[in-house]
């Protein structure tokens, strides 16, 4: 299917269908990227902050458990 309409943008002479997939492509990836970047900064901050929250709590009494 996207050999055909490759094919096809082709015949009709301009890049135009083919220029706008590749950068519909390259956005989308890197759009991806950013999203799992921040999926992951926004995991690791929470349980940083989960972490330091039991520590609070606890404080010394439950320090062996957590290293």
């Amino acid at each position: 299917m996207v050999a055909i309409e490759t094919l096809g943008a082709l015949e009709m002479g301009g890049w135009a269908m083919l220029r706008r997939g590749f950068f519909f492509f390259f956005f989308f990836d890197r759009i991806k990227k950013y999203l799992l970047e921040a999926f992951q900064r926004y995991v690791t901050t929470s349980m940083h902050f989960h972490w330091f929250r039991s520590y609070e709590t606890t404080k010394s009494s439950n320090l062996t458990y957590y290293l």
